[in-house]
């Protein structure tokens, strides 16, 4: 496999740089081509017609995600799409399942899944590829919750929960044995998915629509 044909475009250079590395296990070359933000995505693309599949952060900086997204797969159409995501609430699913994506994978998906998923995805013949092949385990799954305009994962109930109770990124990094980079990260989903921009808010909504939830189902 060329080892153009696969780009990874993340805001953060160490995970973008271990998830390159993983790119170059499967492609078993040296090189993959990196991206911190979508002009320099699209840069790439431009210039490197051979790129067969971009693995992209829906957070990436830049990225609006349905204007960006159809935007990649209008103008580069032989480009298969992987998205990489935190959360994902039920109108996201709706409009990326109106484009062309070959593949979602929650960031907590296991290496050998994301590897085996992107194996599959660059070596399918066009038309093989059905909407879309979600990777992840089963912990990030979104769970139903009070009404469906939003889902938080198994991993970001329990760190809204936590925050809900008080506690800092660092003590709920402790807690649960987990980065504080990936503690905040599940924080910012949190919020967006809450619709709140402050940890008193999500605190707040998260009582209302999710502790409030389990009390009345007790």
């Amino acid at each position: 496999m060329d080892p153009t044909c696969i780009l990874v475009a993340h805001e953060d250079a160490l995970a973008r740089r271990y998830l390159s590395r993983l790119v170059e296990r499967l492609t078993q070359q040296q090189t993959c081509l990196e991206a911190d933000c979508f002009d320099r995505l699209v840069e790439h693309l431009k210039v490197r017609r051979d790129v067969l599949v971009a693995l992209v952060d829906l957070d990436l900086p830049g990225l609006c995600v349905e204007v960006g997204l159809r935007y990649l797969c209008a103008q580069f159409p032989s480009l298969r799409l992987a998205l990489l995501f935190s959360s994902l609430t039920p109108e996201d699913a709706a409009r990326l399942k109106d484009l062309r994506i070959a593949a979602l994978f929650a960031k907590t998906t296991p290496d050998d899944v994301l590897l085996k998923t992107l194996q599959q995805i660059a070596s399918a013949r066009e038309g093989d590829r059905a909407w879309p092949v979600l990777a992840g385990d089963d912990d990030e799954q979104p769970p139903p919750l009070a009404t469906g305009a939003y889902a938080l994962t198994a991993r970001q109930l329990e760190v809204m929960r936590l925050l809900s109770e008080g506690h800092s990124n660092r003590t709920i990094a402790q807690r649960l044995q987990l980065a504080e980079g990936t503690v905040k990260c599940h924080v910012n989903a949190g919020f967006r998915i809450l619709g709140v921009h402050n940890r008193v808010s999500a605190a707040r909504v998260f009582r209302e629509r999710y502790l409030a939830q389990g009390s009345e189902s007790n």
